[in-house]
């Protein structure tokens, strides 16, 4: 039975659908006598508009449920989180954190240990659930409050949409344990605070980015540029994350660990192999250069991005400039982080998610960018499990086009409002005349 509360939801989407009421066909009682009368495309539409977000936080809880059920049954989940698990069970019993023969193994800051020697401590299967269901809904949340600042009256098809697109990339991650799922959480929550204008937040959040990982250190430069209340905010609490190992270690142990690290950072920024990152790209075009010449690339590649993100903030309003600016920097990083895996692309797969679903909830001309990125995202989506001649190039170079497709909404200074419901013929673009 339909009850009242449901009616109300679906007269709010769309008042114009026909009560059960005067339904040709029904019983005296209202019901449908007839259920393909239900199952109306229109009527399915209007009642997955109107619970759209409900929907797609299913998905993310579905989604988990049935990837931790298939990993568990494989026994012991393999990947990245066991070394991390790993490292933090070495920082409880005061041991040697890097293994400085290869390029594998912990590579992250000792203050990384730290953070995950509570899931050292919880151990074995446990650990490995509450690590995983954690990021997963921290991404999913962060994708919401996202959807929220860009959807504006139609927020929950935004993220419905954007799910559906960003799901693929992020359950990649999600297998693997690895931690950029965290960091793209992170930046999308960093995006929304930064919206709201609470410095503090949006600084706390990138410095646990940042003892997490040292990868998230390019957002932190790149806000801190841009946004100048982070400027003095984000060292005052670098010091005291970093400071905080220091009062349960003695001082000899971390100085190790902290010259261990450095090296370990150095022998990884040569690898000894291709990964997804434009390395990759042009190693499988055939072209191969130096590393001064990838260094040179690098350097040239920031101070580009850095521009792309200086110009953005003068033509855009929040909440899209700092979203954007978000955007650049987690695409900076897949193209030119030396070991960018497959499951990293996460990322900024929910950045292309949530352009393309604003788009398709925009006014036409936004549709073109729409199409872009979601065959964007559908290559991030696309593992050389499942396909292996698209190792190596094929996201790399889709992360190219979406440069091209976030210089694009700069330039045309055309960033889609999602049309409203009360007003289905708005063009109100969110950045200055």
């Amino acid at each position: 039975m339909l009850g009242p509360h449901f009616r109300a939801a679906v007269d709010k989407v769309d008042p114009t659908l026909q009560p059960f009421e005067s339904m040709k066909g029904t019983s005296g009682s209202g019901h449908p006598t007839c259920m393909s009368e239900i199952w109306d495309l229109r009527r399915i539409v209007a009642y997955v508009r109107a619970y759209a977000t409900g929907l797609a936080f299913a998905i993310w809880s579905v989604t988990l449920a049935v990837a931790l059920g298939v990993l568990l049954s494989r026994g012991k989940p393999p990947g990245s989180f066991t070394v991390y698990s790993a490292a933090g069970h070495r920082w409880l019993q005061h041991l040697p954190l890097y293994d400085l023969g290869n390029i594998d193994g912990f590579q992250y800051f000792p203050t990384s240990a730290l953070l995950f020697a509570p899931f050292s401590l919880l151990g074995g299967t446990a650990a490995h659930i509450a690590w995983r269901t954690l990021n997963w809904f921290a991404y999913a949340s962060g994708m919401w409050r996202m959807a929220q600042k860009l959807g504006r009256g139609r927020a929950g098809e935004c993220f419905l949409i954007a799910t559906c697109l960003a799901i693929g990339a992020a359950s990649t991650c999600l297998a693997n344990g690895q931690a950029n799922i965290a960091l793209g959480a992170l930046i999308l929550h960093v995006c929304a605070e930064l919206a709201m204008r609470r410095a503090w937040r949006a600084s706390a959040l990138l410095v646990l980015g940042f003892a997490l990982k040292p990868l998230i250190g390019v957002p932190i430069l790149l806000f801190s540029a841009l946004y100048p209340a982070l400027r003095w905010r984000i060292p005052a609490a670098l010091g005291v994350v970093f400071g905080a190992p220091w009062l349960v270690r003695d001082s000899a142990y971390l100085e190790q660990q902290y010259v261990d690290c450095w090296t370990k950072l150095m022998l990884c920024a040569n690898p000894d192999r291709r990964f997804e990152d434009v390395r990759g790209l042009f190693e499988t075009l055939g072209l191969s250069l130096s590393h001064a010449a990838y260094t040179s690339l690098r350097s040239a590649a920031a101070v580009s991005v850095l521009g792309l993100a200086y110009w953005t903030r003068r033509r855009v309003l929040e909440p899209y400039a700092s979203f954007l600016v978000g955007a650049f920097a987690c695409s900076y990083l897949m193209l030119f982080n030396p070991r960018t895996q497959p499951s990293s692309y996460v990322m900024v797969a929910a950045h292309a998610a949530l352009i393309a679903a604003v788009a398709l909830l925009a006014v036409a001309h936004a549709r073109t960018r729409a199409v872009c990125a979601i065959i964007i995202c559908v290559c991030w989506t696309i593992t050389p499990h499942m396909l292996a001649i698209v190792e190596f190039w094929l996201r790399p170079a889709a992360c190219i086009a979406f440069f091209g497709v976030l210089i694009g909404q700069v330039w045309l200074r055309r960033v889609p409002r999602a049309v409203t419901r009360r007003s289905p013929e708005c063009r109100a673009p969110l950045c200055t005349p």
